[in-house]
């Protein structure tokens, strides 16, 4: 079955990523525009797109997931003071 207007990805990259109470960055080779960030860890963990992150940004709670369609290349990750979370983050163009 087609669906009219929809586009499949022609780029997917996934990344496991360690967040910690130190800023964690992840950067692409290059920008992608659809993004679904899954929070595994424990704790919550903070997000900001290609600029630091500090727990001020956008919370996501543990177990909790973002599903975003903007265009960013580094993923900005940081928690607590004592916490840490593990993070997938599945980007799509």
């Amino acid at each position: 079955m087609m669906v009219s207007g929809v586009s499949p990805a022609t780029s997917v990259v996934q990344n496991k990523i360690s967040a910690s109470d130190t800023e964690t960055v992840t950067t692409l080779t290059e920008t992608y525009t659809s993004h679904i960030i899954y929070n595994d860890g424990p704790y919550p963990v903070y997000v900001n797109f290609d600029a630091t992150a500090t727990t001020n940004n956008f919370k996501i709670p543990a177990g909790s997931s973002l599903s975003i369609n903007l265009e960013f290349k580094s993923l900005h990750l940081i928690c607590a003071s004592g916490e840490n979370a593990t993070v997938y983050w599945l980007a799509t163009k």
